[in-house]
């Protein structure tokens, strides 16, 4: 994108839609197939379930991704998906950011 407004103009309508997915406001499980398998892959589904049960002391988000009753195994697993990708983004950024400052 030649400018910084046509970027700032098209954000909301790329950043809401994992928002929507992540099951912020309504069940993962509501979702169609397709869809609910690809909400559980994005690592704000898990990080939103982390927060429900860390704060909240509800393990429904945690069981509606793994469809498990080890709420510590759900929860150990969401954080990993949430801290590899965070490692990912980190190794990504760097090598980016790098490239970008050499030219």
């Amino acid at each position: 994108m030649p400018r910084s407004e046509e970027y700032i103009a098209r954000l909301p309508a790329i950043a809401i839609v994992p928002w929507f997915l992540a099951g912020s406001l309504f069940p993962v499980t509501s979702l169609p197939l397709v869809l609910a398998w690809f909400a559980r892959l994005l690592p704000l589904t898990h990080a939103l379930a982390l927060m429900r049960w860390g704060l909240l002391h509800d393990s429904s988000g945690l069981h509606n991704i793994w469809r498990s009753n080890d709420v510590t195994a759900m929860a150990a697993g969401s954080l990993g998906v949430v801290a590899l990708f965070a490692a990912l983004m980190t190794v990504v950024s760097i090598r980016a950011f790098t490239r970008a400052a050499v030219q």
